[in-house]
């Protein structure tokens, strides 16, 4: 648990291959934009097979500009859980960042991305995966869905492996 609440950003790479080109081209534009107290850790302790990497101590703005310099990075989010399941995944998310959880029912519209890595999940599973994080996180049943403009977007990646019990979510 954090000492203090500031979430964790997720960088998604666009390829899980090339990780010292992925890390040395984030640390420089990191650098470049004045960012040099972060921390970058890899979700996998094999950095070659994960397109997933989690920063602290960088600022959203500072990500946006690095983002439309970066030719490797895909998604940058706010990381609200991380887990083996998706349910241990979003309730992690709750304990972790309270004051972020507290401000989800007051939501007016909310959208949610479902994609995963090195496999694939039917839209039945997809469907699945989207009830149970909006159950646990308590997104009201009467919010309404606004994939275009949507107040707050959730995405959910998965890292598939061919064991199933390996599986990894951050959402």
């Amino acid at each position: 648990m954090s000492s203090f609440e500031t979430p964790e950003i997720l960088v998604v790479f666009r390829q899980s291959e090339l990780s010292p080109f992925r890390q040395a081209e984030l640390e420089s534009l990191l650098q470049l934009n004045g960012c040099d107290d972060y921390k970058m850790e890899w979700t996998d302790i094999n950095s070659a097979v994960t397109p997933f990497m989690i920063l602290r101590n960088v600022c959203i703005d500072v990500m946006a500009k690095v983002m439309k310099r970066s030719s490797m990075i895909r998604d940058v989010v706010y990381l609200f859980g991380r887990g083996r399941d998706v349910r241990t995944a979003a309730e992690s998310g709750c304990k972790e960042y309270p004051s972020l959880h507290a401000r989800i029912p007051l939501l007016t519209s909310w959208s949610m991305r479902v994609e995963t890595y090195g496999g694939k999940i039917t839209p039945e599973e997809k469907n699945a995966v989207r009830s149970i994080v909006t159950n646990a996180v308590g997104i009201c049943r009467d919010t309404r869905v606004d994939l275009k403009n949507p107040e707050a977007e959730f995405c959910v990646y998965s890292i598939c492996e061919s064991n199933p019990s390996h599986a990894r979510y951050e959402a």
